[in-house]
């Protein structure tokens, strides 16, 4: 005859440990998944802010080589808004003559600034008036 004894108190915990268990590396797995979801979507984010600062950049320059060439009016300091950014150009004339062209922009925490240095101001093709062309971010 076998012996059977049945412990009244513990039914069922052998059940509830297993499910503990597994709902504890549930979790761990969802916040490890979460953690790189969130990282890529920052990512996603910061890389829509570079371009959309760098395209505000670009513009208060190609802004600013455009008044040149055409012999407008073109203030030392002058500020473009592109969408939500906004471009702050500088003009600066260099002891060699030549005309320095400073566009910054900041989108978020992003600033991108571009930069082109002018030699013959005033002339009718701005595109062949540009000595150096700098970008950086």
């Amino acid at each position: 005859m076998p012996i059977t004894h049945r412990r009244t108190g513990e039914k069922g915990f052998a059940l509830i440990t297993a499910l503990m268990l597994f709902l504890a590396g549930a979790t761990a797995a969802l916040a490890t998944i979460s953690g790189g979801v969130l990282r890529e979507v920052k990512s996603v984010e910061d890389e829509g802010l570079s371009k959309q600062g760098y395209f505000a950049s670009e513009s208060g320059l190609e802004d600013a080589i455009y008044r040149i060439g055409l012999n407008k009016d073109m203030a030392t300091s002058s500020v473009l808004s592109l969408s939500s950014s906004v471009a702050s150009v500088l003009l600066s004339t260099l002891p060699d003559g030549s005309l320095d062209v400073l566009s910054s922009s900041v989108t978020g925490q992003v600033m991108r600034n571009t930069e082109a240095n002018l030699l013959d101001v005033g002339s009718s093709t701005a595109s062949s008036t540009i000595k150096s062309w700098r970008e950086t971010q």
